[in-house]
């Protein structure tokens, strides 16, 4: 920490954020990031993929409002991060955010290691085919893979899906983002407005669709009834689970024609 920073900061913020539950009631329809919380989205990343204790962002000039979007996209939308916990940060007499500091949920030589085995896995499945067809393989490849396992350490994140082969909702969306994002493809991770499901949007062509693979795992058989759906044919086949959304994602006004 800077001694600009150390200056500057009057006090510690105890705004420690849960990685599911405080970030989830913060926000439910979080707008675009600006350009600054972009650039200090890349600035933590590469500060936690290096395991520093303390991220300088105070050139930023962030709101604490802002921050949280920002670490919401962080926990959501990048499952590389599979091991970060929680996030502290410092808020300053201006009333923007000087620095954070992450808590990591393992040691740097496990994480190194177990960040290898990730990515050997994710870039392991390669799919071809139009954007669709990339997007049906992907889906078919996780549930033939993946079981649906509960209260697992790594059950809600990328790691427990793709290398341990057991997670719930959020391992599987996570697991999905970063192989459709290795084949080229657009995707996002959602949450229902209670935060208690997790499936994915992607991008085919020039339309949004949903697709819920977790839904679709039939054990080794894979459904195709929530594959590449609109927001109101996910709501008919099951609106318990699929009412609101959080993390203002992108709307699905069609069902993909096959």
């Amino acid at each position: 920490m800077t001694n600009n920073i150390a200056k500057k900061v009057t006090r510690f913020a105890l705004l420690t954020i849960a990685m599911v539950a405080a970030i989830l009631i913060m926000s439910t329809t979080a707008s675009a990031m600006t350009e600054d919380q972009k650039a200090a989205e890349k600035v933590i990343l590469k500060g936690i993929a290096n395991y520093e204790a303390i991220i300088d962002i105070e050139d930023y000039e962030l709101t604490i409002d802002e921050i949280n979007e920002v670490q919401q996209d962080i926990y959501y939308q990048h499952p590389e991060a599979f091991f970060l916990g929680k996030f502290k940060f410092a808020v300053s007499s201006d009333g923007t955010v000087s620095y954070t500091k992450p808590v990591y949920t393992k040691k740097k030589a496990t994480a190194e290691k177990q960040a290898k085995k990730l990515m050997k896995v994710a870039k392991s499945c390669k799919v071809k085919g139009s954007q669709a067809k990339k997007v049906k393989r992907i889906h078919d490849w996780l549930i033939k893979r993946v079981t649906y396992k509960r209260g697992r350490v790594n059950s809600h994140n990328a790691y427990g899906s793709l290398v341990e082969k057991k997670a719930v909702c959020q391992g599987y969306s996570l697991a999905f983002i970063m192989i459709a994002k290795n084949n080229g493809i657009k995707c996002k991770m959602v949450m229902n407005g209670e935060g208690s499901h997790a499936w994915n949007v992607v991008k085919v062509g020039k339309r949004w669709y949903n697709v819920d693979v977790t839904w679709d795992d039939m054990g080794k058989k894979a459904s195709k009834k929530y594959l590449l759906v609109s927001d109101a044919k996910l709501k008919k086949l099951d609106r318990k689970n699929h009412s609101g959304r959080l993390f203002g994602a992108p709307k699905c006004t069609k069902n993909f024609k096959w």
